[in-house]
């Protein structure tokens, strides 16, 4: 857990360094994006293993959502800029660093709800990217955020999942987790030297990040 207490700390402190946002009522508030219930519940449910995360995904919705119609920042130059600018991708960094402290926080800041609240933080820009299948998948990102070394080998398997599932090659329900090592099961071989030709993708505990890109590459291509 040594990890995560250091993921929270770095949260935190981003958090602190970030403008706060003023939590007016408005329409944005009510909008179902990475939260709530109904079709997202199975994006980002309202309580994972007793933490509660509808209030902070409330507050993460508008922290995304100041450039819509109904954001505060709406019209203003700093949403003129492109969504991919330096600004506004920092800007979501705070709002996903927000979302682990607002989860601990709310929950006590108990060990399990820092835990959950690490793995939302790293993934959570993930679920606008492609086909995570939601909480029935929650296990595996829970295991695969409290194994890995660094926030960044976090992402950095994750982002590997997620290359897999939006190319189609595999379910995140059929990845099976153990002390030291990812097991995924592809849906057809692929060339690979994490695969060797064959339908399983092995990422062993210690896998680094290059090894992780060098994969994310491969997957584009093919």
């Amino acid at each position: 857990m040594k990890t995560l207490s250091s993921l929270l700390l770095i949260g935190f402190a981003v958090v602190l360094l970030a403008p706060r946002m003023a939590p007016a009522a408005s329409a944005a508030e009510d909008k179902a994006t990475y939260c709530g219930s109904g079709f997202t519940q199975y994006l980002v449910p309202d309580d994972v293993a007793g933490c509660s995360l509808s209030e902070a995904c409330r507050l993460h919705d508008i922290c995304y959502g100041r450039c819509d119609k109904d954001g505060d920042l709406y019209g203003s130059a700093y949403c003129a800029q492109s969504e991919k600018s330096e600004a506004r991708n920092m800007s979501k960094q705070q709002c996903d660093a927000r979302l682990q402290a607002d989860i601990a926080a709310q929950n006590g800041n108990s060990r399990l709800c820092r835990a959950v609240g690490g793995v939302y933080r790293v993934f959570v820009k993930h679920l606008g990217q492609g086909p995570f299948n939601g909480r029935e998948a929650l296990d595996i990102y829970l295991k695969v955020m409290q194994s890995a070394p660094s926030a960044a080998d976090a992402d950095a398997r994750l982002e590997a999942i997620h290359q897999l599932q939006k190319q189609g090659l595999t379910d995140a329900k059929e990845i099976r987790y153990d002390a030291e090592r990812i097991v995924i099961p592809l849906n057809r071989p692929l060339e690979s030297p994490l695969t060797n030709g064959s339908d399983t993708l092995v990422l062993p505990r210690n896998l680094d990040r290059e090894r992780l890109r060098q994969l994310d590459q491969r997957l584009i291509r093919q």
